[in-house]
């Protein structure tokens, strides 16, 4: 997991879910995120203009695009070594603002101007991380304190220092791991299917066009058409995002085979790697499997089917059913490609998936 998953994470999990006050400004908010910083976020990427339904169901991909775009390219947060002083200055910076960076600066010796450039990123990277962080750590404590001394701030000093005390050098500790984990799942496949994926591809004589990652260039363009967004460029696909490709990943199988309603979520991995490599079509062998009508549509129906059986046994013969489906097709020409499908095939098991490389995803 990248760093601003891992951080994206924390911060979800620390954030309340809707909220809505007719005082505000900025209009209501998911997640931290308000209406006004997705408009303006939407508006920077040349984006349609978020309704607040689609604030309200903001994706996780799309959350992390947000913190990336309003506050972690803004502190260089990847060009900061030491993960621990990243997560903590990221988190003075979400809840404070940009402003805050001048504190962080006044304790570097640093001119206090609010912007991070090579100057500050210097200083942070050359002090002893765990020193640094102390430092910060306090200064951050004691800029609660005294502002909560202001106005009716004094009832959320708790909330404030319980959720620095989560910040430690070495670990974040998440308000509630239930939330989290539902966020995850999503990103944990996707980071196993990009790793078994190849990176740019554009041969001619691939009858699938450009490739970027395993997402073609005509999927790719599907999407954009279905989001109401401009259509992309093969640059585009190139350089896509790990957010723009979980958004695609969410919309041409994840949301299609009604994922985040497969109650086991090994089950669910099993499934999506069969979809995504082999089509939503291969549902219907799956419906099949399961004695029910084979429509390739998971409905109630299929739903209920998988959810009322003993997960495990459930994944062993869909496990099955895939290596045999794999044999069958592996004849002729496309022999060659059985070893890399089995390989990675091996590498879904029930309670963890392999990366490609050896990364293990529990």
């Amino acid at each position: 997991m990248e760093r601003i998953e891992i951080y994206g994470k924390f911060c979800r999990s620390w954030e309340g879910g809707w909220y809505e006050d007719p005082k505000s400004d900025d209009g209501p908010k998911m997640s931290g995120v308000t209406y006004k910083t997705l408009c303006d976020f939407r508006k920077a990427k040349k984006q349609a203009a978020p309704t607040k339904t689609d604030l309200r169901n903001i994706s996780v991909a799309e959350w992390n695009e947000v913190l990336r775009w309003s506050v972690w390219n803004r502190i260089k947060a990847d060009k900061i070594e030491d993960e621990s002083v990243a997560y903590l200055i990221a988190d003075c910076v979400w809840m404070s603002g940009l402003d805050y960076v001048k504190n962080v600066q006044s304790s570097l010796g640093v001119k206090a101007d609010g912007i991070i450039g090579p100057v500050t990123l210097g200083k942070i990277n050359e002090k002893e991380p765990d020193k640094l962080f102390n430092k910060l750590w306090e200064q951050r404590e004691k800029y609660l304190n005294e502002l909560a001394q202001e106005g009716n701030n004094k009832s959320l000093l708790k909330g404030w220092l319980n959720r620095l005390n989560s910040i430690k050098y070495g670990c974040l500790c998440n308000n509630s791991t239930t939330v989290a984990e539902k966020m995850e799942k999503i990103e944990k496949y996707g980071k196993f299917c990009r790793s078994w994926e190849g990176g740019w591809s554009n041969h001619p004589k691939d009858p699938g066009g450009a490739t970027m990652k395993g997402v073609t260039y005509k999927t790719f363009c599907n999407y954009r058409k279905a989001k109401n967004l401009p259509k992309p460029t093969l640059t585009e696909l190139r350089n896509i995002t790990i957010g723009e490709w979980t958004e695609v990943l969410r919309w041409g199988y994840w949301d299609r085979i009604k994922a985040d309603e497969i109650k086991d979520e090994w089950v669910t991995y099993l499934l999506m790697d069969c979809v995504w490599m082999s089509g939503t079509g291969y549902m219907k062998k799956v419906q099949t499997l399961l004695e029910l009508t084979a429509d390739g549509v998971v409905g109630k129906k299929t739903l209920a089917k998988i959810n009322s059986m003993d997960c495990k046994k459930l994944f062993n013969m869909l496990w099955q059913m895939r290596e045999r489906n794999f044999r069958y097709i592996a004849r002729g020409d496309k022999k060659v490609f059985l070893k890399g499908w089995l390989n990675r095939l091996n590498c879904v098991q029930y309670g963890f998936l392999c990366c490609n490389g050896g990364t293990r995803l529990n």
